[in-house]
């Protein structure tokens, strides 16, 4: 894996860590700069990660999140991200997501803090062991 530098580059190399090196890391790291701990685990995902979920952990996820919320934070995501959700979710949840997501248009703010609550959510289980996010992992049946 290349590196490309920066916080979110290595953001994205702790993201790939398993969660006992990465809590590890975290520690030491926050020994001497604690402020560089939360920028990093803020950066470790963004919304065009969540394409790495499987199928399971889609359906573990909408258990515990609003379908307003998903529908609110996918709003300004691409096609393929969208489509990812809506195909392994519950025809009526499906419905519901799709109900914000097609519905009137809504301020930024309010997609972002949808966003946030989606991925605050998805750090804490990463951090838990019950989230992994790699490209490596990523096996499609066909």
């Amino acid at each position: 894996m290349a590196f490309n530098g920066g916080v979110k580059g290595a953001a994205k190399l702790l993201a790939g860590l398993d969660p006992v090196s990465r809590q590890r890391l975290f520690e030491e790291l926050s020994k001497k700069d604690p402020k560089i701990v939360e920028i990093l685990k803020k950066n470790m995902v963004s919304m065009e990660d969540l394409i790495l979920l499987t199928v399971k952990m889609i359906q573990d996820l909408t258990r515990e999140i609003q379908m307003k919320d998903l529908g609110m934070a996918l709003r300004t995501e691409k096609e393929d991200l969208r489509s990812h959700f809506l195909n392994n979710v519950s025809k009526r949840m499906k419905e519901e997501v799709e109900e914000v997501l097609n519905g009137p248009a809504q301020p930024l703010s309010k997609v972002q803090e949808a966003q946030e609550k989606i991925l605050s959510l998805i750090r804490e289980k990463m951090e838990k062991g019950e989230i992994v996010l790699s490209k490596d992992n990523k096996d499609r049946l066909v």
